[in-house]
This record gives structure tokens, C-alpha cells and sequence, in this order.
């Protein structure tokens, strides 16, 4: 299409939105963008228009789901790409935040946990960035079932999502056993401790039955909590399993967590890592609550608490940088192709990018640039996403043999063998230019503090099975806490928009950061 569309109507055409083959993921993720085009021009158009009446000098940036920002124009253009921005964003704080309190010398080696009151998500964060995956899924029938839903073929961080919130309703099931989730009693009704009618047993009824969450400090205070629904939604179920409402509430809160660290043990070991290499940093308004027993299932060592971990998603939107993806089809064998027609399709990618990366006012001269391919060995069926060398590439046995080594490298890291004496070949080639936004350099510092004494708010009674069951638990302002401040289980540490556990046998000391670094115990 070379003409103008009439005013008033959005046109999406394939080649903007999708530039690469297999054309049913290609018309899937064309269908969506028109989908969503129009109501999201307009909306962006009045967000933009009603920040500039505001006097707020700064451009408009919006997240997309790559974790990087990109100009209003830009998100007009191919809306698409905003689809999993809110997650992508929890993951760029978790990179951020766990950066100066990771495991590895001079990297991050990080499980990013992110848990509110529908879903739990989780993304493997290494040397400081997280996994880049270039398609998903989106409106899946069934939800956690691969290949039920519409692929969409954009940059976006890469995750996995567990029906597993603070709503995640608990029920018994056909051959009466205890299930937690997938279904949420979401934010209305919402659990019965919200007292807007909720009658099912939620995760979070179950914790504040345990003594993890206070009924008089939920959300600041600013909601007021019903215990009486709380023990009428947890013993209606206990009477159908027999069992007394305590050891009922523990079962949806160990069962939750055992869904999520089952979850998190697959999606480590997908990718030839081990869990005992990483930190499990948690985000989410239950992510803290919930923290210490994942990492205890999953043989982690060490968790790190930000501050405010209760809206990490909306702190990694001041942290990420601007980021433009480019991708095209070009089909090229490296022992026969001309590596100078591959290096000007990446110069072409590398122009298209800096041109959208200058609309958003950001000086270009910060901007760097990374160079990836689809490649796969001749014969195979399916393309593994490599980083290459930066260019430009020489058009000579030297050049052929440099691309081939990356993709074999990272073939190894992946597979651990290549096929020997099969002629490599890249199906689409990709550029990622990214770019720091003026005025997000933040600096992580805690403050100093009186000590934990002058923090320590009182005890109240929380169960631990491991523990013999109810013990006397401390109970900390997380406000009052200040850098080398130590805290050890069991133990609370409270702040308005969430709740850290600081279970039996681990301790907790406030970085210099101002994150809260657990330690866990041997098991």
C-alpha cells in the first residue's frame, strides 16, 4: 500500500507488523495489531494530549513488551507490541533491583518472582538482563495449555505465567483433593477478607489465617479486613476435607507455593540452568509472602526483597531504556551466500531503528546496538535465536567462519552438541537498538536506622509446621529499618504494599542497596 488510508481509519499491513515468514503466525499477530489499533490510537492520542495539558515538559514514553520504551507514535503504529508490557516491566525492576545483591561475581543471576492477585510470573534474569523470547501465545482457550492460543511473533521478555495469586480460589476436586487456582476470585468480589461478598477460600484468606498478613495493617490499613468471612470461607472447606481450618490454610499455601516452584523448576532446567545458581528476588504484593517457601522447594539459598516490592513493575518503567526491534527474512546459507548482501540487510535493520530510536528525542550517540539471527543447521525444522558478532562483517572465509561460530556456541550452550559438517543457514536476521532515557539514572541506597529493636512493632502468633506450628512471631516496620539491620525467623517485616516472610532458620539484613537480603537455613 503506497496511498494514505482515508483519515479516521487504521490500515495494518503484514510487513509493518511482522516482517518475516510462516504466515500464519505472521496473519495471527497482523489480525491482533488491527485488532487493538484503532481504540489504541485513540487512547494513546488523548493520554498524550492530556499530559501536555498538564504542563509535564518530558516526551511521553510507553513500555512494550520487549522491557524497553518507545514514542507514542510508534505504539500507534503497532500496538501489539504493548501486549505484555506490565510483566515485562516487573521483570526489568527485578534485573535492576537485583543487580548489586546477585550471586555471581560481576553478574546477575537472578530468578525474577512476581506475584498479585491472579498470577504468579516468573523470568530467569542473567548478567543482568532477562531471556528475550520472540513469539507467545495470547488468548489462550485454555490457559496454560501450549498451542491453544493466537501466536504472536514480537520481541518480549520471556516468562512463564502460573495461575497463582493472592485470588487464586481453593476447592476440592472430583476424587477430593485440595487444588489451588487457576481460578481467582480476581479484584471483585475478591477473597473474603475484602468483605465485598467474597465466599470461596483464597491464598490470601489462607495467610491471613496463618498469621503471614496483618488484619490491621493490610494495604497501610486502608482495608479494612473481615476475619469472620476469612474463618467462614476456610471452614466451610475444611469441613469437606475432614481436616481442622489450620491445617486446611496451610495445605493452600503450601500447595500454591509447591505450583509455583514446580513451575519454576521446569522453566530452569528448559535452559540448562540450575536453580541453586540463582537469588529469587520478589516483587508482587504477595511475592514476599510467599518468597521463602518457593525458595526453599526449589534448593535456592538466598532471597532479595526490594523496597516497595508491592508496585516493582511501575519502578521498572524509570529503570528501562528505549529499545527498537527490527527483524527480516532473508534465508541465507553461510557456506554459499554473500555475507556482503547479509551485512547490508543489518545495515538497512540498524537505519529503520535509529530513525524510530530518534523520534523519541533520545541523543543516538548512547544508543548501542545488538545483532542476533534465527539460524538453524540445513535440514532442521526449527530456528534457535543467536547473538552475533557486532558488524560490520567481512565478505570472506574469515567473516563466514566468525557467524558460524557464534551460532554453534550458542547451539552448544543450548544442545551441547552440533551435528558435524552441516552447513549452516539463517532464516531472519534481527537488530535490537536500545538507548538510556535522560533521567533515569537511579541509585540504589538504603537509609541508616535505629537498629531492629527500634523497628520491632510487637509479636504476633503465625504458623510453621516446621516449627511445631504456631510459634511467637516478630513483627518489623520495614520504614524503620535501616542498612546492616538483621532480623532472623521467624519474622515479619511489614510495609504498606507488602508483607515479607522471613521464615524459621533464616535471617534477613538490609543491604546497602536498601534491599532485604534472606539468607535461608539448611533444610
Amino acid at each position: 500500500l503506497t496511498a494514505k488510508p482515508p483519515p479516521g481509519i487504521a490500515v495494518t499491513t503484514p510487513h509493518e507488523v511482522a516482517p518475516e515468514i510462516r504466515e500464519y503466525e505472521r496473519a495471527s499477530t497482523t489480525a491482533a495489531n488491527a485488532y487493538i489499533k484503532p481504540l489504541a490510537q485513540k487512547y494513546l492520542a488523548l493520554m498524550a494530549r492530556r499530559v501536555s495539558e498538564l504542563g509535564i515538559p518530558s516526551p511521553l514514553l510507553l513500555m512494550l513488551s520487549s522491557g524497553g520504551l518507545t514514542h507514542v507514535q510508534e505504539a500507534q503504529r503497532v500496538p501489539v507490541q504493548m501486549l505484555e508490557s506490565g510483566p515485562a516491566a516487573g521483570a526489568i525492576a527485578a534485573a535492576f533491583f537485583g543487580q548489586p545483591d546477585s550471586t555471581g561475581p560481576g553478574s546477575s543471576h537472578i530468578l525474577a518472582f512476581d506475584m498479585g492477585g491472579t498470577t504468579a510470573k516468573l523470568s530467569l534474569v542473567d548478567g543482568g538482563e532477562p531471556l528475550t523470547a520472540y513469539s507467545f501465545e495470547a488468548a489462550r482457550q485454555r490457559r496454560f495449555i501450549e498451542g491453544s492460543g493466537l501466536p504472536i511473533r514480537i520481541s518480549t521478555i520471556e516468562l512463564i505465567e502460573i495461575g497463582a495469586g493472592g485470588g487464586s480460589i481453593a476447592a476440592v476436586d472430583e476424587i477430593g483433593l485440595l487444588k489451588v487456582g487457576p481460578r481467582s476470585a480476581g479484584s471483585h468480589p475478591g477473597p473474603a477478607a475484602y468483605g465485598l461478598g467474597g465466599r470461596e477460600p483464597t491464598v490470601t484468606d489462607a495467610d491471613f489465617l496463618l498469621g503471614y498478613l496483618n488484619p490491621d495493617y493490610f494495604a497501610g490499613g486502608e482495608v479494612a479486613v473481615d476475619m469472620p468471612a476469612v474463618l467462614a470461607a476456610v471452614e466451610g472447606l475444611s469441613r469437606r476435607l475432614g481436616l481442622e481450618s489450620t491445617k486446611v490454610a496451610w495445605g493452600i499455601h503450601d500447595i500454591v507455593n509447591e505450583n509455583m516452584a514446580g513451575a519454576a523448576r521446569v522453566h530452569i532446567a528448559e535452559r540448562g540452568r540450575d536453580p541453586r545458581d540463582y537469588a529469587l528476588l520478589c516483587t508482587g504484593g504477595a511475592g514476599p509472602v510467599h518468597a521463602w517457601s518457593v525458595a526453599a522447594k526449589l534448593g535456592i539459598g538466598r532471597v532479595i526483597c526490594p523496597p516497595s516490592a508491592g508496585v516493582a513493575s511501575a519502578l521498572g518503567l524509570l529503570v528501562a531504556p528505549a529499545r527498537v526491534d527490527r527483524v527480516a527474512t532473508v534465508g541465507i546459507r553461510l557456506d554459499q551466500g554473500s555475507i556482503a548482501a547479509l551485512e547490508a540487510a543489518f545495515a538497512r535493520l540498524e537505519d529503520e531503528a535509529r530513525a524510530v530510536m530518534a523520534d523519541t528525542g533520545l541523543k543516538l550517540e548512547s544508543a548501542t546496538v545488538q545483532r542476533l539471527a534465527d539460524g538453524r543447521f540445513l535440514g532442521q525444522g526449527f530456528d534457535l535465536v543467536v547473538p552475533l558478532p557486532s558488524g560490520p562483517y567481512e565478505d570472506s572465509e574469515r567473516g563466514r567462519a566468525a557467524l558460524r561460530g557464534a551460532f554453534e556456541t550458542a547451539y552448544r550452550d543450548k544442545f551441547a552438541l552440533t551435528p558435524p559438517g552441516v552447513p549452516v543457514e539463517f532464516i531472519n536476521i534481527r537488530v535490537a537498538v536500545r538507548a538510556p532515557v535522560s533521567g533515569s539514572e537511579v541509585v540504589l541506597e538504603g537509609q541508616r536506622g535505629g537498629g531492629a529493636r527500634a523497628a520491632l512493632k510487637g509479636t504476633r502468633r503465625a504458623y510453621f509446621p516446621g516449627a511445631e506450628g504456631w510459634v511467637e512471631t516478630a513483627v518489623y516496620d520495614r520504614y524503620r529499618l535501616g542498612i546492616g539491620d538483621e532480623v532472623a525467623g521467624p519474622a515479619v517485616v511489614e510495609e504498606e504494599g507488602s508483607t515479607l516472610v522471613v521464615g524459621p532458620g533464616a535471617t534477613a539484613r538490609v543491604a546497602e542497596s536498601g534491599n532485604m537480603v534472606m539468607t535461608l537455613g539448611k533444610p
